[in-house]
């Protein structure tokens, strides 16, 4: 594994742990919210609107850039 290679695997498991905190905030949040009846409907639809197309758009990406394997960078 080069660092480039690990680089990356290491921003990858950052950002999975920060998207996890971000998930218990969110829970928390909305959990709040519905206790103090503030919950806005159409604001949760945005959110999984939003989180539909930043999906579609990785997928998108993975795509058009496929990750880079150890057979490809034995031949370049």
């Amino acid at each position: 594994m080069d660092v480039r290679e690990a680089w990356v695997r290491s921003v990858r498991t950052f950002v999975q742990g920060l998207i996890a905190v971000v998930g218990i905030a969110v829970y928390e949040a909305v959990s709040s919210a519905v206790a103090a009846h503030g919950f806005d409907t159409q604001k949760i639809i945005a959110a999984a609107g939003l989180a539909a197309l930043t999906a579609a758009v990785t997928y998108v990406y993975n795509l058009v850039f496929p990750k880079k394997t150890d057979q490809d960078s034995a031949t370049r």
